[in-house]
Protein backbone atom coordinates (compact mmCIF):
# COMPACT_ATOMS: atom_id res chain seq x y z
CA UNK A 1 0.00 0.00 0.00
CA UNK A 2 1.39 3.41 -0.93
CA UNK A 3 1.96 5.82 1.95
CA UNK A 4 0.29 9.14 1.14
CA UNK A 5 1.04 12.37 3.00
CA UNK A 6 -2.28 12.31 4.88
CA UNK A 7 -1.66 8.76 6.05
CA UNK A 8 1.83 9.63 7.18
CA UNK A 9 0.68 12.73 9.06
CA UNK A 10 -1.99 10.70 10.81
CA UNK A 11 0.38 7.94 11.86
CA UNK A 12 2.95 10.37 13.18
CA UNK A 13 0.33 12.33 15.13
CA UNK A 14 -0.45 9.15 17.04
CA UNK A 15 3.22 8.22 17.23
CA UNK A 16 4.52 11.43 18.79
CA UNK A 17 5.96 10.65 22.23
CA UNK A 18 4.10 12.32 25.08
CA UNK A 19 7.19 13.05 27.18
CA UNK A 20 10.93 12.72 26.74
CA UNK A 21 12.00 9.20 27.63
CA UNK A 22 14.47 6.48 26.82
CA UNK A 23 13.58 4.46 23.71
CA UNK A 24 11.24 1.65 24.74
CA UNK A 25 11.75 -1.98 23.81
CA UNK A 26 9.91 -2.72 20.54
CA UNK A 27 7.34 -5.52 20.48
CA UNK A 28 8.44 -8.79 18.94
CA UNK A 29 7.28 -9.69 15.46
CA UNK A 30 5.70 -12.81 16.91
CA UNK A 31 3.65 -10.72 19.35
CA UNK A 32 2.41 -8.40 16.60
CA UNK A 33 1.41 -11.32 14.38
CA UNK A 34 -0.36 -13.01 17.30
CA UNK A 35 -2.27 -9.80 17.99
CA UNK A 36 -3.23 -9.50 14.34
CA UNK A 37 -4.51 -13.07 14.37
CA UNK A 38 -6.41 -12.39 17.58
CA UNK A 39 -8.26 -9.66 15.71
CA UNK A 40 -8.88 -11.84 12.65
CA UNK A 41 -10.24 -14.70 14.73
CA UNK A 42 -12.93 -12.54 16.36
CA UNK A 43 -13.22 -9.10 14.71
CA UNK A 44 -16.43 -8.21 16.55
CA UNK A 45 -14.90 -8.71 19.97
CA UNK A 46 -11.81 -6.84 18.89
CA UNK A 47 -14.04 -3.99 17.73
CA UNK A 48 -15.55 -3.84 21.20
CA UNK A 49 -12.05 -3.50 22.67
CA UNK A 50 -11.23 -0.69 20.25
CA UNK A 51 -14.48 1.07 21.12
CA UNK A 52 -13.40 1.23 24.75
CA UNK A 53 -10.66 3.62 23.74
CA UNK A 54 -13.15 6.34 22.89
CA UNK A 55 -13.59 7.05 26.60
CA UNK A 56 -9.91 7.98 26.95
CA UNK A 57 -10.29 11.28 25.10
CA UNK A 58 -10.00 14.27 27.41
CA UNK A 59 -11.35 16.65 24.76
CA UNK A 60 -12.33 16.57 21.09
CA UNK A 61 -8.90 15.48 19.85
CA UNK A 62 -6.55 14.58 22.70
CA UNK A 63 -6.26 10.87 23.47
CA UNK A 64 -4.89 10.21 26.96
CA UNK A 65 -5.03 6.62 28.17
CA UNK A 66 -4.41 5.71 31.81
CA UNK A 67 -0.83 6.34 32.85
CA UNK A 68 -0.14 8.93 30.13
CA UNK A 69 0.26 12.35 31.78
CA UNK A 70 0.18 14.36 28.53
CA UNK A 71 -1.78 12.55 25.83
CA UNK A 72 -1.60 12.39 22.05
CA UNK A 73 -3.14 14.89 19.63
CA UNK A 74 -5.23 13.05 17.02
CA UNK A 75 -6.78 14.35 13.82
CA UNK A 76 -10.33 12.98 14.14
CA UNK A 77 -10.78 12.34 17.84
CA UNK A 78 -13.09 9.64 19.23
CA UNK A 79 -15.22 9.56 16.07
CA UNK A 80 -12.51 7.56 14.27
CA UNK A 81 -12.30 5.12 17.17
CA UNK A 82 -16.06 4.53 17.18
CA UNK A 83 -16.11 4.19 13.40
CA UNK A 84 -13.38 1.53 13.53
CA UNK A 85 -15.21 -0.34 16.27
CA UNK A 86 -18.45 -0.36 14.26
CA UNK A 87 -16.63 -1.49 11.12
CA UNK A 88 -15.01 -4.43 12.88
CA UNK A 89 -18.30 -5.51 14.43
CA UNK A 90 -19.58 -6.05 10.88
CA UNK A 91 -16.66 -8.29 9.90
CA UNK A 92 -16.90 -12.07 10.14
CA UNK A 93 -13.91 -14.12 11.31
CA UNK A 94 -11.07 -14.48 8.84
CA UNK A 95 -8.46 -17.16 8.23
CA UNK A 96 -5.45 -16.77 10.49
CA UNK A 97 -2.21 -15.55 8.98
CA UNK A 98 0.69 -17.98 8.84
CA UNK A 99 4.25 -16.74 9.36
CA UNK A 100 6.47 -16.42 6.31
CA UNK A 101 10.27 -16.34 6.65
CA UNK A 102 10.72 -14.30 3.46
CA UNK A 103 8.02 -11.77 4.34
CA UNK A 104 9.49 -11.56 7.82
CA UNK A 105 12.95 -10.92 6.39
CA UNK A 106 11.63 -8.22 4.06
CA UNK A 107 9.81 -6.46 6.87
CA UNK A 108 12.75 -6.71 9.24
CA UNK A 109 15.12 -5.39 6.60
CA UNK A 110 13.17 -2.14 6.29
CA UNK A 111 12.62 -1.81 10.05
CA UNK A 112 16.34 -2.15 10.78
CA UNK A 113 17.26 0.29 8.02
CA UNK A 114 14.84 2.91 9.34
CA UNK A 115 16.01 2.26 12.89
CA UNK A 116 19.49 3.31 11.86
CA UNK A 117 18.58 6.17 9.53
CA UNK A 118 15.44 7.64 11.13
CA UNK A 119 13.74 7.45 7.73
CA UNK A 120 10.03 6.74 7.24
CA UNK A 121 7.89 5.35 4.44
CA UNK A 122 7.75 2.20 2.33
CA UNK A 123 10.85 2.71 0.15
CA UNK A 124 14.26 1.57 1.33
CA UNK A 125 17.49 3.41 0.63
CA UNK A 126 17.72 1.67 -2.74
CA UNK A 127 14.24 2.87 -3.68
CA UNK A 128 12.67 -0.59 -3.41
CA UNK A 129 9.10 -1.13 -2.25
CA UNK A 130 7.91 -4.19 -0.29
CA UNK A 131 7.45 -6.47 -3.28
CA UNK A 132 10.87 -5.63 -4.68
CA UNK A 133 12.52 -6.28 -1.31
CA UNK A 134 10.86 -9.69 -0.99
CA UNK A 135 11.76 -10.59 -4.58
CA UNK A 136 15.41 -9.76 -3.85
CA UNK A 137 15.19 -12.31 -1.02
CA UNK A 138 13.99 -15.02 -3.39
CA UNK A 139 10.24 -14.44 -3.19
CA UNK A 140 7.78 -12.64 -5.44
CA UNK A 141 6.41 -9.10 -5.71
CA UNK A 142 2.77 -9.48 -4.63
CA UNK A 143 3.22 -7.99 -1.18
CA UNK A 144 1.11 -5.46 0.73
CA UNK A 145 2.67 -3.48 3.55
CA UNK A 146 1.56 -1.38 6.49
CA UNK A 147 3.88 0.47 8.88
CA UNK A 148 3.30 1.68 12.42
CA UNK A 149 5.45 4.32 14.10
CA UNK A 150 5.69 5.02 17.81
CA UNK A 151 3.51 2.30 19.30
CA UNK A 152 5.07 0.32 22.12
CA UNK A 153 2.78 -2.70 22.47
CA UNK A 154 1.60 -5.17 19.86
CA UNK A 155 -2.00 -4.26 20.69
CA UNK A 156 -1.37 -0.55 20.17
CA UNK A 157 0.29 -1.28 16.81
CA UNK A 158 -2.70 -3.22 15.48
CA UNK A 159 -5.39 -0.99 16.98
CA UNK A 160 -3.82 2.20 15.64
CA UNK A 161 -3.61 0.74 12.13
CA UNK A 162 -7.24 -0.34 12.32
CA UNK A 163 -8.45 3.02 13.63
CA UNK A 164 -6.47 4.72 10.85
CA UNK A 165 -7.03 8.20 12.26
CA UNK A 166 -6.93 10.81 9.50
CA UNK A 167 -6.39 8.32 6.68
CA UNK A 168 -8.84 8.56 3.81
CA UNK A 169 -10.42 5.26 2.81
CA UNK A 170 -8.78 3.63 5.87
CA UNK A 171 -6.12 2.03 3.70
CA UNK A 172 -4.21 0.35 6.53
CA UNK A 173 -7.40 -1.19 7.88
CA UNK A 174 -8.41 -2.43 4.44
CA UNK A 175 -5.06 -4.18 4.10
CA UNK A 176 -5.25 -5.85 7.50
CA UNK A 177 -8.80 -7.05 6.83
CA UNK A 178 -8.08 -8.41 3.35
CA UNK A 179 -9.19 -12.05 3.41
CA UNK A 180 -6.95 -12.93 0.48
CA UNK A 181 -3.87 -12.38 2.62
CA UNK A 182 -2.86 -15.68 4.20
CA UNK A 183 0.79 -15.06 5.14
CA UNK A 184 2.59 -12.30 6.99
CA UNK A 185 5.95 -11.22 8.29
CA UNK A 186 6.67 -8.54 10.90
CA UNK A 187 9.77 -6.58 11.76
CA UNK A 188 9.96 -4.10 14.66
CA UNK A 189 12.92 -2.00 15.78
CA UNK A 190 13.73 1.15 17.77
CA UNK A 191 13.37 4.34 15.72
CA UNK A 192 15.54 7.39 16.33
CA UNK A 193 12.72 9.87 15.64
CA UNK A 194 9.50 8.06 16.47
CA UNK A 195 10.60 5.59 19.17
CA UNK A 196 9.52 2.39 17.38
CA UNK A 197 8.84 1.25 13.83
CA UNK A 198 6.86 -1.92 13.07
CA UNK A 199 6.63 -3.13 9.46
CA UNK A 200 4.00 -5.73 8.50
CA UNK A 201 4.25 -7.40 5.09
CA UNK A 202 1.32 -9.53 3.88
CA UNK A 203 0.62 -11.71 0.85
CA UNK A 204 -1.77 -14.33 -0.45
CA UNK A 205 1.23 -16.62 -1.14
CA UNK A 206 3.83 -17.81 1.34
CA UNK A 207 6.74 -16.04 -0.32
CA UNK A 208 4.94 -13.12 -1.93
CA UNK A 209 3.37 -15.07 -4.80
CA UNK A 210 -0.08 -14.22 -6.07
CA UNK A 211 -2.70 -16.85 -5.22
CA UNK A 212 -6.03 -16.37 -7.03
CA UNK A 213 -9.11 -16.08 -4.79
CA UNK A 214 -10.78 -19.37 -4.02
CA UNK A 215 -14.37 -20.23 -5.06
Amino acid sequence: MTLCRAALAAMLAWAAPSVAQDPPEPPSGEAVLAELNRMRSDPGRYGDAIGERARWFVDARVYRPPGDPVGILTLEGPAAVREAADALRRVTPMPLLSPSPKLNAGAMQLAREQAASGAIGHRDRMGRGPGERVRALGGDIFVAEVISYGHVSARDVIMALLIDDGVGRRGHRVTLLDRQNRFAGVGCAPHSRYRIVCVIDLSSGRDGQYVPPGP
